[in-house]
Order: C-alpha cells, then structure tokens, then sequence
C-alpha cells in the first residue's frame, strides 16, 4: 500500500492516476489494474480471480 502524498517516485513509475487504484504485479511486471474508484470486497476478488 502506498500513500501518493509521501511516495511521488512510485505515484510515477505506476502511473497512478486515481485513489485507489489497485495494481497486480507478477515478476515486477504489471498484470492487472483495478482504477474505478472505491470497490467492495466482491468486485476486487472476482478482479484478482480474472488476473491471477
């Protein structure tokens, strides 16, 4: 987790553009991005199923 007021680099090396934005990362390599606004429990299980 990363707070984008105190870490700028990471805010711009994942090109975070909205809070929150969930990203999935296999072998420092992006697999997935979840930036729709605030999620619940199900709609972020069902990303990390279709991603992982």
């Amino acid at each position: 987790m990363v707070n984008p007021g105190d870490d700028i680099g990471l805010v711009d090396e994942w090109a975070i553009r909205s809070v929150p934005t969930l990203v999935l990362v296999e072998g420092g390599t992006e697999v997935g991005r979840l930036a729709d606004g605030f999620q619940g429990g199900d709609a972020i299980e069902a990303f990390i199923a279709d991603h992982a």
